[in-house]
């Protein structure tokens, strides 16, 4: 186990509450770097979909909300989940896809949602032009 420095998240009523911690790390698989060239909201979205946590049907229907069906309203194929959303759904190639062309890079393809938040330093830029290509994945990331 790991003793360091982390970020502790707390909802009060409407409000995200964040405070700096330092103690043991439980099950960090993975620490997402954030964007500085983004707003924190683009960091904070992309972070919980890494997680997992952000109101998906499928999600909501695994919470006991009442839904009749999970099928994704973005191309009307396959469930909504997050994987689903960021990965496979027609529309997120096409982000991707375009995103990748507009950078002049090799098109993105991932498999999973920690890929896509860690694309930019598998894409062969450097320096500022990572840095901007990563903003550029949080943005697309978000909403």
């Amino acid at each position: 186990m790991e003793v360091g420095w982390g970020c502790c998240w707390r909802i009060l009523g409407q409000r995200c509450e964040a405070s700096l911690v330092y103690g043991e790390m439980h099950n960090v698989d993975f620490v997402m770097e954030w964007s500085n060239l983004v707003p924190a909201k683009c960091n904070v979205l992309a972070w919980k979909v890494e997680m997992g946590k952000i109101p998906t049907l499928a999600a909501l229907v695994e919470r006991r909300v009442d839904i009749d069906d999970t099928t994704c309203i973005l191309c009307n194929s396959g469930e909504e989940n997050a994987y689903y959303l960021f990965t496979i759904c027609i529309v997120a190639t096409q982000v991707w896809f375009a995103a990748s062309r507009w950078c002049k890079i090799a098109p993105v393809i991932a498999a999973s949602v920690k890929e896509v938040l860690e694309v930019h330093n598998q894409v062969g830029l450097a320096g500022k032009a990572r840095d901007v290509f990563c903003g550029i994945v949080r943005v697309a990331v978000r909403p």
